[in-house]
């Protein structure tokens, strides 16, 4: 299961990289798969919108009402 729950995400964090899913199939490639693994887990998501969406973390400011 969480095999599968990895498959999942992977392909959303490649997004909040501003990366194509597909990049997760560097995952196949012995010894890619824990330096791909590695990268996704340090590297910061971009800033703002990207291509595939609005910015997860950016929370529309509702106290300031």
């Amino acid at each position: 299961q969480s095999h599968r729950r990895q498959t999942q995400n992977a392909p959303r964090r490649c997004h909040d990289l501003n990366k194509t899913g597909w990049l997760v199939l560097v995952g196949l490639v012995p010894y890619m798969d824990a330096v791909f693994s590695i990268c996704m887990l340090f590297m910061p998501g971009t800033k703002g919108k990207n291509e595939y969406g609005d910015d997860p973390l950016e929370r529309p400011d509702t106290w300031d009402k």
